[in-house]
């Protein structure tokens, strides 16, 4: 079998080869002694079918691209949405709309070579044309995908994280500071930022000591966004253990005081953090200020996110299975947290209970 748009090949009971293609919705055959020989005609077929009109030559990128939002766009999730436009206009703003059957692997080389630079952006702009070329495949507008063979260089710094005596010295020297609640909250639960700013009051059940992650909350394009968690496993049921019940206590307590401070400008929700007129929380207003206890306190500077990596890691090193510490995180298989946290390598209980084990110094 081959790759799909590509043909196969197959023996016959008689002996003899086959090569099938399909051009134009119609399979076409060759057929020869020996396999070599058959894909050989195979490959010769597919030429043709590119030069003799097999298809349609007129397709081009920005079509392509266009109809990738047409078809596809109203899957995506607001944040993924604006990523996908923001990288589609960047490659209309960077080549000429070429025809699909003249894109090759020198030419995707040569794009990703304008971004040597910036090799992340490089990066997201060759998942994008992957994808929309595998599309292309599928519509048969080509044969082959051209970035499948080019992939630009990206090797993803180490982040130096806190050791567990570090991320102890933070939370005793920040406990009186107003973003505490905050921060340990998002160190024990491990949730996303978009998910604890989306957490609401209904979310928590103090009897059973959990929390639902139901929605997120994050702006785009200049527009506070409600939605639903990155994947399917986002949705799920958290265990808090006892610092972050303190923590959501304190929240109580801060919030009513910024109620008091505000007086009328307050703005009234459900939602347990919230900014210090009750607005939502930015996640660049929360970096900022860990970034700004951070070097206070001499510790290597952190982002919000980076307080995730700390949750699993910290797990993970304490013996939380790595299956149970993927359910926690709410990621879509295991695979994926093997990936992100290889270097450290139940329910979310034991997770929650084994983090606070390792920062309880036992």
């Amino acid at each position: 079998m081959g790759e799909r748009g590509q043909g196969t090949t197959r023996q016959r009971k008689d002996g003899r080869w086959e090569a099938l293609l399909q051009v134009d919705g119609r399979r076409v055959s060759v057929y020869a002694e020996t396999k070599p020989e058959v894909k050989a005609k195979l490959k010769q077929l597919r030429k043709d079918a590119i030069t003799k009109g097999g298809f349609v030559e007129n397709h081009k990128l920005f079509e392509l691209l266009d109809k990738w939002i047409e078809v596809d766009g109203h899957n995506w999730k607001p944040s993924t949405r604006a990523g996908n436009l923001r990288y589609i206009a960047e490659i209309k703003e960077t080549v000429e709309n070429i025809a699909l059957t003249k894109i090759t692997p020198l030419w995707i080389a040569s794009f990703y070579a304008k971004f040597k630079d910036t090799p992340r952006k490089a990066l997201k702009l060759h998942q994008i044309l992957h994808r929309v070329f595998n599309l292309a495949l599928q519509w048969e507008w080509l044969f082959r995908n051209p970035a499948s063979r080019v992939r630009p260089k990206y090797e993803q710094k180490e982040k130096i994280l806190w050791t567990p005596q570090q991320t102890r010295e933070f939370l005793i020297k920040t406990k009186n500071d107003d973003w505490w609640p905050l921060f340990s909250f998002s160190l024990f639960t491990g949730l996303r930022t978009a998910e604890v700013a989306g957490l609401e009051r209904g979310d928590l059940d103090e009897e059973s000591q959990t929390i639902k992650v139901n929605r997120t909350l994050h702006k785009v394009a200049g527009e506070w966004i409600t939605g639903s968690p990155k994947t399917k496993a986002g949705k799920r049921i958290v265990h808090l253990e006892k610092t972050a019940r303190e923590a959501l206590e304190r929240q109580r307590t801060l919030v009513t005081k910024w109620k008091e401070e505000c007086g009328a400008g307050w703005l009234e929700s459900n939602r347990i953090f919230t900014n210090r007129s009750g607005g939502p929380l930015a996640c660049t207003t929360a970096d900022h200020a860990l970034a700004r206890l951070c070097k206070q306190l001499d510790l290597p500077v952190l982002s919000m996110h980076d307080l995730r990596h700390m949750n699993a890691s910290l797990a993970i090193e304490a013996g939380a299975p790595l299956s149970q510490v993927s359910k926690h995180l709410g990621h879509a298989n295991v695979s994926i947290t093997a990936s992100v946290y290889v270097r450290a390598l139940g329910d979310s209980k034991i997770v929650s209970e084994a983090l606070s084990k390792v920062l309880a110094g036992d």
